[in-house]
């Protein structure tokens, strides 16, 4: 008799687990998201960038080293690769899970309005960063004077560039100031 009410219980823990498992979440069409595709996502997401970075790094560095190329123009690209390869991350991980994109129309309009007045700096630095990234006017190892201050680049990220100062100190300058 222990032994039985001990299996009912397992029973009901497991088919808790899987109830909670094929939980949907939101329905939109012929599609239902569920939580595990949700978490089905997330875990192909984080290996896919972990993948994206690892690719970026290694295999583009050892790549430009052998070209000869400058260091500046190796991060330019190597950056360029990485958000590529994140954007396709992103669209492999959805097709992965049968997540269809048009699920996004719904919240697109609402978002594109909420970003463009809420993120407008953050955008303008971002997209002022791909440009300092493709058309390389400063790069790495240039010596710059912003704001009075005189330093060396020591590295330009997607929304700010990184200038350590003749004193010492580091700068985070937002891309669009250059």
């Amino acid at each position: 008799r222990t032994s039985r009410s001990w299996l009912e219980r397992w029973e009901a823990i497991r088919d808790s687990v899987v109830s909670v498992w094929n939980y949907s979440v939101l329905d939109f069409e012929d599609t239902s998201i569920t939580v595990k595709k949700i978490v089905m996502a997330l875990v192909v997401f984080v290996f896919g960038i972990l993948i994206s970075r690892v690719f970026a790094r290694f295999v583009f560095r050892r790549f430009f080293i052998r070209f000869g190329l400058h260091e500046g123009v190796q991060a330019s690209v190597e950056r360029i690769v990485y958000y590529l390869m994140v954007v396709l991350v992103i669209l492999f991980t959805l097709k992965t899970v049968s997540i269809p994109l048009t699920i996004f129309t719904i919240f697109g309009g609402a978002l594109a309005i909420g970003v463009g007045f809420g993120a407008q700096n953050l955008i303008n630095n971002f997209l002022c960063g791909l440009i300092l990234l493709a058309e390389r006017p400063i790069g790495i190892g240039d010596t710059v004077e912003v704001e009075g201050e005189m330093g060396v680049v020591t590295d330009i990220g997607a929304r700010a560039t990184v200038i350590k100062l003749f004193s010492g100190k580091d700068m985070l300058i937002p891309n669009s100031k250059f």
